[in-house]
């Protein structure tokens, strides 16, 4: 997807960022969980773990998302990855898959990694099957992990190997974002 583009995050998108992770429709699913943290407290919290975090914006500079590598362990070959994207741009024309699909062909190509991992809450049931159809594998299921909606959730544990991304990569790679500043 040429529309958008993955750069590295700038402190001129910390109140994005904030909105997007913190108020609205993502705030009670994403990292906060619905805490809502000082402005101090939300730039500590926002790099802490974090080895890249990268900025979805369409071709005019509107940000549309945030895409995160963290939790790394380069010894043992191991990242986490998240994406948020604004609620206006969820599910529609495949824009979450494209800030997904530049964030792992960033990772796989930035460091040594062989397998990445990604949790999904049972309700986001959808993108759970999705990913399994291409090539995820789910490892492991915390039972009733988080609380969203006046419910307890579980949460599945899914990993990508080197070997699947590779394969996912040459199907894919015409519709991953440019990266950089574009400038």
């Amino acid at each position: 997807m040429r529309e958008l583009r993955l750069r590295p995050l700038m402190a001129s998108d910390y109140a994005y960022v904030f909105g997007l992770l913190v108020g609205g429709a993502n705030g009670a699913r994403w990292r906060f969980r619905g805490a809502t943290p000082s402005p101090e407290m939300f730039e500590r919290a926002l790099w802490s773990g974090v080895s890249a975090q990268l900025v979805a914006e369409t071709r005019d500079r509107r940000p549309i998302g945030l895409a995160v590598a963290f939790n790394a362990v380069f010894e043992a070959g191991h990242v986490e990855l998240g994406v948020a994207v604004d609620p206006g741009y969820q599910k529609r024309g495949g824009w979450t898959a494209a800030i997904g699909l530049g964030l792992l062909r960033h990772t796989f190509l930035s460091w040594p990694v062989h397998k990445v991992y990604g949790r999904i809450p049972a309700f986001n049931l959808a993108d759970l099957r999705g990913l399994t159809r291409l090539g995820w594998v789910e490892e492991g299921t915390m039972r009733d992990y988080c609380f969203y909606d006046g419910h307890y959730w579980d949460e599945h544990v899914l990993a990508l190997t080197r070997e699947a991304w590779e394969k996912i990569d040459r199907r894919f790679a015409r519709f991953c974002p440019e990266f950089g500043d574009g400038r």
